[in-house]
């Protein structure tokens, strides 16, 4: 059975797992201010738990579209008054970060999965870290290509070869598509379809298209409107795990695990799925 590692845990790969986001941050894209302070933190785990997340995704730089960079200070200044309270859920947590000691940081202190959006082969160092920390790695696509399926292949056959040489195994990489990222909604929808061509790699597949413009477009529904982007990330969560994605990463966890419970039904009878 494929499996994904990471640090002190590993997850069969025999279902759809749910990464609850957890945004400690004022401005991201959808959520930002809601969770900042260490109790909203807390609670907002604990719920994400309660509703079914698997995972928690604890995020304390926003990375959304035209994003400021935060210095590294206060990023980490920010982790460390949220990442024990998301640990009190007593989920693996996983870090989305850009930077090298917040990373190390957020691995020592007990996080046990990095989460990175950058391009992965313009930051090698991330892939060390996660060695360093036996951590698992999400390896993101983030750069403009004009032919996706082509890029793919370049991508993700250049981060297994940083894995390789950082030590990093096979079990402890997941790789995302990059939904939104240097992708207008046509191609973040391509990219959507190309889920399968990620599987041959054998390593864990993401999809993270929770409420962003790709969903916009599809259900026409403007990002105040969060319960129909919602109702529209659950419906692309039981798209994608049938398109082969083990984790979804989602804002609202409760609607996708019933969507998943639909897919999950579908592919475990076998046939075409």
């Amino acid at each position: 059975m494929r499996t994904f590692c990471y640090k002190n845990g590993e997850l069969p790969l025999d279902r759809c797992y749910l990464f609850g986001i957890l945004n400690a941050t004022p401005d991201s894209f959808s959520d930002g201010g809601r969770f900042a302070e260490p109790e909203e933190t807390r609670r907002q785990a604990e719920a994400l738990r309660a509703a079914g997340a698997d995972v928690i995704d604890l995020g304390c730089e926003s990375t959304r579209p035209g994003y400021t960079p935060v210095p590294e200070e206060e990023e980490l200044r920010r982790l460390e008054r949220a990442l024990p309270a998301a640990l009190g859920a007593g989920l693996p947590l996983s870090v989305d970060t850009l930077k090298p000691r917040c990373a190390r940081y957020a691995l020592g202190a007990g996080a046990g999965i990095l989460n990175t959006v950058c391009d992965i082969t313009e930051n090698p160092e991330l892939v060390e870290i996660a060695a360093e920390h036996g951590a698992g790695l999400i390896v993101t696509h983030n750069r403009a290509a004009e032919d996706l399926r082509a890029d793919f292949a370049d991508y993700f056959e250049a981060a297994l070869r940083l894995a390789e040489r950082a030590g990093l195994a096979e079990e402890r990489l997941c790789f995302d598509p990059g939904v939104g990222f240097a992708k207008e909604e046509r191609q973040s929808a391509e990219a959507v379809r190309l889920l399968p061509e990620l599987r041959q790699y054998g390593v864990a597949v993401m999809l993270a298209a929770s409420r962003k413009r790709l969903i916009g477009a599809m259900t026409g529904a403007p990002l105040a409107d969060e319960p129909a982007r919602d109702f529209g990330t659950a419906v692309l969560s039981a798209v994608g795990e049938l398109l082969g994605a083990d984790f979804v990463r989602v804002h609202e966890v409760a609607l996708s695990r019933r969507a998943l419970g639909v897919s999950g039904y579908l592919r475990e009878i076998g046939g075409d799925f």
